[in-house]
């Protein structure tokens, strides 16, 4: 692409050593070309459509004007003449004319007095070649496949494209994403079960078949769209993202000759527009189907989350070159963002590392500086971070193919950057006079990145999922069957260890009761009546009233079990989802919880440490001295590699509580014992999908306590914590390997 950035000011550079050799020369363009002018920001660029090649290229104002003169009866001379007559100090320099002939003939663009030399032309046949294989290939790893031209079928439906990307459609696409934000919105609390449940095997089938199907959607609608406009769509087929993900594209570069900013735009998002809409479609429909409909009710969620979650994270953002990326470079206008960009940051490392003194990149403005340089500063990491989550992605269901993706990556993003770089240094010409420095700047970073992440200590932690708890925690449960007929105590109200909390009634134990003293009372009138007849009779009455007694006794106390007493001195938490008024008259069986007791001003932390960290926190068998804030250890315990524990609560995480560590489990166990630090529920421990209690982990996890160091800590029961087990500082690359064989060891243990 010929950009603005060959015509450029340097007074410095205005005449051309071999401008005696073009002067004279009487070139033309290409009659097969056709220029389009468009406004980008305050000023019009113009682009020239090669239908020949099928590529497109953009000429600055000046560059346009200059090589709209060469018309094969004009000399080079007289064009520039005539620019430098026009524009003044805004007209392009020889040396500059120089450079934009040699591109455009370089493109094919531009026809001279005399035939081409064989070397041009095997020159262009190279570059074609290699321009092609690299479109199809995706520098190896996205691979394109085309299959079908839409173009026959998209010009008998275009009455049907104007219509569907037309003003008043634009009003029913907004009616349809007002109700279907509606349905969200006011079903909102409806989406917590089918989200638990998305990652199971069954969910994650229908949501790959969907995700096909919405690419396709979202390419016809681009292909529409570029109709629509008046654009050509000749090439729909399929992208292999590294040879596993197959997704259908569709070549609508035609759109980038419309003169319109809003054609332009409309096409880049029609795809967005598409699945946006079928989202809302969908959210309608789920929101409204019936309860036993529950096939129809999944699939219309799986496509209101497919749409919304690829629309945010890859098409609508503009780091990566879809859909995002071209709509906010014709909204800025910043053409050629991206490329431009990276030149940007490369001038500024040869000027300010090499102490090149190369011509600056062209900018219109300290704006679009600013919008180049943050462009290219967020985007290389982004792409690099989305790279590396698909390699994660792949390898927790195809270890081997993820490594072998991991390797090519790293060969992508690592080596050959590397390899690029060494040759860079070794051989160009911007180097001249400046590759010492070039060199001894290059291996002095590469020394500082060796060192920082290979020697340099860092902070070192291991984090574990925990919970606020009572020290003391005691259920209040009924003791005996009856009915709630008085309620003691209020939610959160202090309590005394034997304090009354609820009176229960039961007939039928009272009528035992009765029936019971009854017993007694006849038993000591027949101990009476026997002990004039005969000792032997007297002896017998004796052993019967000893039974009724033992009898009475045992209902007497299951009778003063009726009233329900605290367990242990502390506050009284209610069962959740109860008010404890609302249960009088109602029956409780025995063994039924109606609460607990607990110490609330004297809180601990429970937590769970997967067994690979807990190894490294807790396994080695060296003495060390532990900081104040953190655990001591009994004698019979390993000796620690912590130096500090401390934790934050959920809610209120820019505090940290130090704390200190009372114990820690002998032994791993994969029963969770809170469910609320499962991941299903929003903690942070993954549970095995195998398990339908939902109640085991996945791997084995160590149980720690912790207290906090000050009384007053102020934290409630209850709250999800985050402990951090500080360990003895280690360098960065050694943290990262061991984090690294940590995953490539449970991936193969299949955890």
């Amino acid at each position: 692409m010929i950009r603005s950035g060959i015509l450029r000011d340097d007074p410095a550079s205005t005449f051309s050593d071999v401008w005696y050799r073009v002067a004279p020369t009487r070139p033309r363009l290409s009659p097969h070309a056709t220029i389009t002018p468009q406004r980008f920001g305050p000023k019009t660029d113009y682009v020239v459509d090669d239908p020949a090649t099928a590529k497109f290229y953009r000429l600055s104002g000046a560059a346009y004007l200059f090589a709209a003169m060469l018309d094969g009866r004009r000399t080079v001379d007289d064009a520039w003449q005539t620019a430098c007559a026009r524009l003044g100090d805004d007209a392009p320099t020889q040396k500059e004319c120089v450079d934009l002939l040699a591109k455009l003939q370089s493109f094919g663009l531009l026809l001279g007095e005399l035939p081409l030399s064989p070397e041009m032309v095997h020159e262009r046949r190279t570059r074609a070649r290699k321009s092609r294989i690299q479109r199809r290939t995706g520098k190896w790893f996205f691979f394109t496949i085309p299959l079908i031209n839409p173009e026959p079928v998209l010009h008998r439906t275009a009455w049907l494209c104007r219509a569907v990307f037309s003003k008043p459609m634009g009003i029913v696409f907004l009616l349809v994403l007002a109700a279907g934000l509606f349905s969200v919105l006011t079903n909102i609390d409806r989406m917590g079960d089918p989200l638990s449940n998305i990652l199971e095997p069954a969910s994650l089938a229908l949501i790959t078949i969907t995700f096909l199907v919405l690419r396709g959607l979202h390419e016809l609608g681009h292909a529409a769209a570029c109709k629509a406009m008046g654009g050509r769509c000749t090439e729909i087929g399929v992208i292999l993202i590294a040879l596993i993900l197959p997704l259908p594209y569709c070549d609508a570069s035609a759109a980038w000759r419309f003169r319109s900013l809003s054609a332009r735009v409309l096409v880049s998002g029609a795809g967005i527009l598409v699945e946006i809409f079928i989202a809302a479609v969908a959210a309608v429909i789920w929101a409204n189907a019936p309860a036993e409909q529950a096939l129809l009710r999944t699939l219309c969620f799986n496509v209101m989350l497919v749409a919304s979650a690829t629309t945010l994270l890859f098409n609508l953002n503009p780091l990566l070159r879809y859909d995002g990326y071209y709509i906010l470079s014709d909204l800025l206008g910043v053409p050629n963002l991206q490329q431009r960009s990276k030149e940007l940051w490369q001038f500024f490392f040869e000027r300010l590392g090499f102490g090149v003194r190369e011509r600056p990149p062209a900018v219109r403005s300290r704006g679009e500086a600013w919008a180049l340089g943050v462009f290219a500063a967020l985007s290389f990491p982004y792409r690099i971070f989305i790279l590396f989550a698909i390699v994660l992605l792949i390898s927790t269901q195809y270890l081997t193919i993820g490594i072998a993706l991991a390797v090519v990556a790293i060969a992508i993003m690592g080596v050959w950057p590397i390899l690029k770089l060494i040759g860079y240094l070794a051989g160009s010409p911007k180097l001249s006079g400046h590759r010492a420095r070039a060199v001894g700047v290059s291996l002095g970073a590469l020394a500082i990145g060796v060192v920082a992440l290979g020697l340099v200590p860092a902070p070192a932690a291991v984090y574990a999922a925990g919970a606020v708890e009572a020290r003391r925690d005691a259920p209040v449960r009924v003791p005996e069957s009856g009915y709630i007929d008085r309620v003691l105590v209020a939610p959160g109200q202090a309590v005394a260890l034997g304090e009354p909390l609820f009176e229960l009634r039961s007939p039928e134990l009272r009528a035992d009761v009765r029936t019971a003293e009854a017993g007694v009372m006849g038993a000591l009138a027949n101990l009476d009546a026997a002990a004039i007849n005969s000792p032997a009779a007297e002896q017998i009455a004796r052993g019967r009233l000893h039974v009724y007694q033992a009898t009475l006794e045992r209902l007497e106390e299951r009778a003063d079990a009726l009233t329900v007493r605290a367990p242990v001195a502390g506050r009284f938490i209610a069962e959740p989802g109860t008010n404890p008024p609302d249960l009088v008259g109602l029956y409780a069986d025995r063994g039924v919880k109606l609460g607990r007791v607990a110490t609330t001003d004297d809180p601990i932390v429970r937590a769970f440490l997967a067994d690979r960290d807990h190894a490294y926190a807790f396994g080695t068998t060296r003495p060390v001295e532990l900081h104040p804030a953190s655990a001591t250890t009994t004698p019979a315990e390993p000796a620690s590699n912590l130096r500090r524990v401390a934790y934050r609560v959920r809610g209120d995480a820019g505090r940290v509580v130090p704390a200190r560590l009372l114990r820690t489990a002998p032994v791993g166990s994969r029963d969770l014992e809170n469910p609320a630090l499962a991941t299903a529920v929003g903690g942070d421990v993954r549970l095995d999908p195998n398990d339908p209690d939902q109640r085991r982990t996945l791997t084995p996890q160590f149980l720690i306590e912790l207290e906090p160091e000050t009384a007053n800590a102020g934290v409630g029961i209850g709250q999800r914590a985050r402990v951090r087990l500080d360990l003895p500082r280690a360098p960065l690359a050694a943290q990262w390997w061991r984090r690294a064989m940590q995953y490539l060891e449970s991936r193969q243990a299949g955890e």
